[in-house]
């Protein structure tokens, strides 16, 4: 049972190569969760950045669009 334990307090405890590099130690867990949670809030600011981009180059496109559109109807 003890051994159980410790093997699954160890599993815990083991971190990537770029969090050691990091500077965060596999004791402390709320340093830990918090890079998580970093890394999530900049992953959630990418994909909203993709987003409004892809949003931009849409409207740009539609507008072109309609221009070619109205020049052509003349």
């Amino acid at each position: 049972m003890s051994n159980r334990m410790s093997r699954r307090s160890f599993a815990n405890k083991l971190l990537t190569k770029k969090e050691i590099r990091a500077g965060i130690s596999p004791y402390d867990g709320k340093v830990w969760e918090e890079s998580k949670r970093q890394k999530a809030e900049k992953v959630k600011s990418q994909i909203e950045k993709a987003e409004k981009r892809r949003e931009e180059r849409r409207k740009e496109r539609q507008k072109k669009h309609n221009e070619f559109l109205s020049n052509h109807k003349k």
